[in-house]
């Protein structure tokens, strides 16, 4: 086994630990799975799911936006109800 030494400055380790910490990882094995990923596919064209999500999220209204928040959050919810029906019906209140 190798080692590859690799200069980042601070601003970068601090942002690519906050990334890959996202995703349950460290910037060295983020590198081994990108380095293994283009080996395997001859392309460094590697998609993070987080950017789509953060992309399909600035596309929604910022009302949903809210309610997607709250939803995560556990916040501002109401129910739980007893059928479907009724969950409805407290929607059309407002």
């Amino acid at each position: 086994m190798s080692t590859i030494q690799v200069q980042v400055d601070d601003q970068m380790k601090m942002d690519a630990d906050v990334l890959f910490a996202h995703y349950g990882m460290d910037i060295a094995t983020a590198m081994r799975i990108l380095l293994q990923f283009a080996l395997n596919n001859k392309e460094l064209v590697l998609l993070m799911q987080q950017q789509q999500e953060e992309d399909e999220f600035a596309r929604l209204s910022p009302e949903t936006q809210q309610a997607v928040i709250d939803a995560r959050l556990r916040q501002n919810l109401f129910g739980p109800y007893q059928s479907g029906k009724a969950a409805v019906a407290a929607m059309l209140e407002d």
